[in-house]
């Protein structure tokens, strides 16, 4: 595809997908083996991986490293977190922020009064006056990546109050399972 994308760059890419799948359809079932072979394989190993993952929050590469080496970090991201783990907070962007810290005036009711409020104050604002929601906002992000790669690399992150993600889920499992049957 990169090479149809050069030869012809000023096709759309709706249309150059439609030329690949178009010349898919054309091979013959012997052409399209190896492919289909290479893409059962790969979908093979990343279910092994998986499963491994879910169930015990770490699996080996195919060249034996683990998925926590640092290293590994960059292709071990593109997976989901096992389930039941607790990810961090998304960051806030910077117009959230400036939403955060609006002083509504009086008489201004209902959601859809106080969102076009801020929509036109933001539009307005300066780009001085943005920086420091900008600020806030990179703050957060950098928070959250943070937190995500302690994520993948150690399977928790630490949380504001100084204890570890895992053991908030581990008081939620004990706390639902304390509850009355309703």
């Amino acid at each position: 595809m990169p090479e149809m994308r050069k030869a012809m760059p000023e096709s759309k890419l709706t249309e150059l997908v439609k030329m690949v799948a178009q010349k898919w359809s054309e091979l013959s079932e012997d052409l399209k083996k190896p492919y289909t072979d290479l893409a059962a394989q790969l979908k093979a190993v990343y279910e092994r991986q998986h499963a491994e993952w879910l169930a015990k929050g770490v699996f080996k590469l195919e060249d034996g490293t683990l998925s926590t080496d640092p290293a590994n970090l960059e292709r071990v991201q593109k997976m989901k977190c096992p389930e039941g783990t607790l990810e961090p907070k998304k960051p806030c962007s910077s117009y959230a922020y400036f939403v955060k810290h609006l002083v509504v005036p009086e008489g201004v009711k209902g959601v859809q009064d106080r969102a076009k409020l801020a929509s036109e104050q933001w539009k307005v604002l300066s780009s001085k006056e943005k920086v420091k929601y900008e600020k806030m906002a990179a703050d957060d992000k950098e928070r959250f990546d943070k937190q995500m790669e302690s994520v993948w690399l150690k399977g928790y992150f630490m949380l504001e109050d100084g204890t570890k993600s895992t053991e908030k889920v581990l008081k939620r499992r004990a706390a639902s399972r304390s509850r009355p049957a309703s």
